[in-house]
């Protein structure tokens, strides 16, 4: 309870309606207002009056609430967080990125070299195909839509917790369930060595002679900052199927307002479009900050500053390092972040997304690069000189294909409707033999059109050839071959540039410096490390050297230095999302069938699988208790209500199995301590409700949508407001007193001092 000082302009009804009951009677009736009701009427405040606000009340039987029960026990709303969730469609990654990352590691072989890049630059036509897009990790959802499906799926969760005796308390609170989800953005616009220069991925290019844009993109070999261009044309149907970041925003918003208080939206921070960048530049620290780098911050809600957005995602992988001295505005951001208690997720795994690009970034630092294999350094020379011959060639059919088309469109020759060149405009339809000329100069034209073409190929296919040799370069199978098959000797040649990439933008130790320079900044590196390797030689020596699943060496153990950043600063959290809670753990990247064995006899005899086996080891050090946070991650853009449904179960079920292996002198129930108390804290959602209330009562006003558009998303906004804002506040109590606990007991939530209850929404 707490007490609230009557201004002018306040009503009983109004703070009724303010503090989340139905009816001023609620709290003018609670025995804590006896000498209220001993100088005002029923209906009646005067300012300076001291009014006591009961924390929550229960909703009776037969409906009434005009009676508080007393109890010493904390009323708890039935509330449960999804920490870390992605709506966004998968349709927002650049198709340049997706194949290089998705595609080619699957299909790569079955691909002729000469097949590659004429499929990079022509498969946006296959791309209207829904079956063939979630192959390359798209989605045939919008944004939009899976936003609403998230919710529809949250709802469903709730049978789970019916079957759960670890889940039993919710299942008499069903009427005031809320499931909220902290959904993710990701501005993947920029994801490429060139988003250094604040360039996206597509860039927009105007014919100097009129007629539609066409959108291009670069493919690199190296990370020479003045490297040559190789650009290509996107296909309209690629263009079209991407969703940019501003229309991916939007749509964000739209899904959030429609379902306020159920989806909770992070704004994605790409710190490098914020880079400015004049080209005349020699090297990329030239760059200098633009002036509005704090933009973003005008879309949170605060304390004190209405807003949609809960606060940050970062994804360095994309790729900058969390100090990277190549981008200006960092310093600035974490600063302001620190200062203002701006939380912050950032993806911190070995694997999930990452630019195409991540093998060239060690080139930006000569030290490291010195220290790169002659193999490697061979293998680059080699495509280097390719590539500049492709590029001569490239350049030579780029002037021939001018004066063909030109010819072309001057005797108003046909165009094939499915073939476009280089400029991203259709091509002449060569089939059309009955309506070419006969004149000389058409043929000439044509022969050396179609020469310069064929040496384009020629040499194209040369250099695709070398330049896979060197994407493939680092990857097992290609190290175990130049080792003739000897696991050993395979070992002496670690793949370098992955080690680099990865230590320096995503392990825990690169926020180290970060963290010491900002000790209160309020940061969650998700997923724990989520790499079964790790996890396995975690459990077996966690202060030893380890390996992951792409077979790069650490020193020093990810998941082990997540918890010793946990233990030193206050702020500092990670989550369970994109977890192999379901998998077998493995020594080695070569799944181990004794191990893969071993788990699945473990599960027959209901012992913990290895998973939670390294799961109830890190919550021995109590610390963790208070920093793990429960998340789902990407399973509503690609998984089924099923599938989603059985994360839910599945963490329920292992981390009620690491409480028995804990065997606490005082129950906690982690589910309710990962996916109710540690997000609260994390996100203060209690004590940002009231400003993301203002932030989507003022969207719903926005000039971006149409009237219908609004009539359709926004006809409930108001009513579904009306329920989860006043649950959602009453939050607030449970959170104060489990964070003002003395000792070892601050941040814990015990069974034994919770009730959960039916939070009487207002009407």
């Amino acid at each position: 309870m707490k007490n609230y000082t009557v201004q002018d302009g306040d009503t009983p009804q109004g703070l009724a309606s303010l503090f989340g009951f139905s009816d001023w009677k609620n709290i003018y009736e609670h025995k804590s207002n006896e000498s209220l009701r001993g100088k005002r009427g029923p209906n009646e405040i005067k300012p300076g009056d001291s009014v006591t606000i009961p924390d929550a009340f229960i909703e009776l039987p037969g409906g009434s609430s005009a009676a508080l029960l007393a109890t010493e026990k904390l009323p708890l709303p039935p509330v449960v967080i999804d920490a870390h969730m992605h709506i966004m469609s998968g349709n927002c990654t650049p198709f340049p990125v997706a194949y290089y990352t998705q595609l080619e590691p699957r299909v790569g072989g079955i691909l002729s070299p000469a097949s590659s890049r004429k499929f990079l630059n022509g498969v946006g036509s296959l791309l209207i195909v829904r079956w063939f897009q979630p192959f390359l990790g798209w989605s045939p959802r919008k944004t939009l839509q899976i936003g609403v499906d998230t919710v529809d799926q949250n709802d469903s969760v709730f049978s789970v917790f019916r079957k759960s005796d670890a889940t039993k308390h919710l299942r008499d609170c069903e009427p005031s369930f809320l499931g909220m989800s902290i959904v993710l953005t990701m501005d993947m616009d920029l994801c490429h060595l060139d988003g250094y220069k604040g360039q996206s991925v597509y860039t927009e290019v105007e014919p100097p002679d009129g007629g539609d844009s066409y959108y291009t993109f670069s493919t690199r070999l190296t990370g020479d900052v003045n490297e040559r261009p190789d650009l290509g044309a996107a296909h309209p149907a690629e263009w079209g199927i991407f969703e940019p970041w501003n229309a991916q925003v939007l749509a964000t918003k739209t899904a959030c307002a429609e379902h306020p208080f159920r989806l909770i939206p992070m704004y994605h921070y790409e710190p490098r479009r914020y880079s400015q960048w004049t080209g005349k530049e020699k090297a990329f620290p030239e760059a200098s900050l633009s002036p509005d780098w704090n933009k973003p911050f005008a879309e949170l809600a605060t304390k004190s500053q209405a807003g949609m957005f809960a606060g940050f995602k970062m994804y360095t992988s994309q790729a900058y390092q969390p100090t990277d001295p190549n981008v200006p505005a960092l310093a600035e951001f974490f600063a302001k972040c620190a200062g203002e208690g701006v939380p912050i997720m950032t993806h911190c795994t070995p694997s999930g997304h990452f630019t195409h690009d991540r093998k060239l970034y060690i080139e930006l630092d000569p030290a490291a690069a010195g220290a790169l294999s002659q193999a490697d350094k061979d293998a680059y020379s080699d495509a280097r000189k390719k590539r500049d011959t492709y590029l001569d060639a490239k350049e030579t059919f780029s002037q021939k294909e001018k004066t063909f088309e030109d010819y072309c469109a001057e005797h108003s020759l046909p165009l094939d409707p499915h073939l476009y060149n280089q400029y991203g405009t259709l091509a002449p339809d060569l089939s059309a033999i009955s309506m070419l000329p006969t004149d000389p100069e058409y043929w000439k034209a044509y022969g050396e059109y179609n020469d310069a073409r064929a040496a384009m190929d020629e040499t194209g296919e040369a250099y695709e050839k070398a330049a896979r040799v060197v994407r493939m370069h680092e990857d097992m199978p290609a190290r175990l071959a130049r080792a003739g098959g000897d696991t050993q000797k395979m070992l002496q040649d670690p793949p370098l540039r992955l080690k680099y990439f990865k230590e320096k933008h995503l392990h825990p130790e690169a926020w180290r410096p970060l963290l010491e320079r900002h000790d209160k900044l309020k940061l969650c590196l998700a997923h724990f490390a989520s790499d079964r390797c790790l996890w396995w030689h975690y459990l077996k020596d966690e202060n030893g050297k380890c390996f992951d699943e792409d077979d790069v060496p650490y020193e020093k153990n990810w998941v082990t230095s997540i918890i010793e950043l946990c233990e030193k600063y206050d702020n500092f959290h990670t989550d369970l999302s994109y977890l192999p809670l379901l998998e077998p753990l493995m020594p080695s990247p070569e799944r181990s069938k004794k191990e893969a064995q071993a788990n699945k006899k473990m599960e027959r005899e209901g012992q913990l699988p290895l998973m939670w086996e390294g799961l109830a080891k890190v919550c021995k050090q109590k610390h963790m208790l208070t920093r793990i946070m429960f998340g789902t991650d990407w399973y509503m853009i690609l998984a089924s209500k099923k599938k989603y449904s059985k994360w839910y179960e599945e963490t329920i079920k292992g981390l009620a199995l690491v409480e028995e292996r804990l065997n606490l002198p005082r129950k906690i129930n982690l589910f309710y301590q990962f996916a109710v108390v540690n997000p609260m804290r994390f996100y203060g959602l209690p004590v940002i409700a009231d400003n993301l209330k203002k932030g989507i009562e003022a969207f719903v006003e926005t000039k971006a949508l149409t009237e219908k558009e609004k009539k359709k998303h926004f006809a409930r906004t108001q009513e579904r407001m009306m329920r989860n804002h006043p649950i959602l506040k009453n939050l607030a109590a449970v959170l104060e007193k489990v964070e003002n606990a003395p000792g070892e007991d601050k941040g814990l939530l015990y069974e034994d001092q919770v009730r959960f209850v039916n939070v009487v929404p207002t009407s």
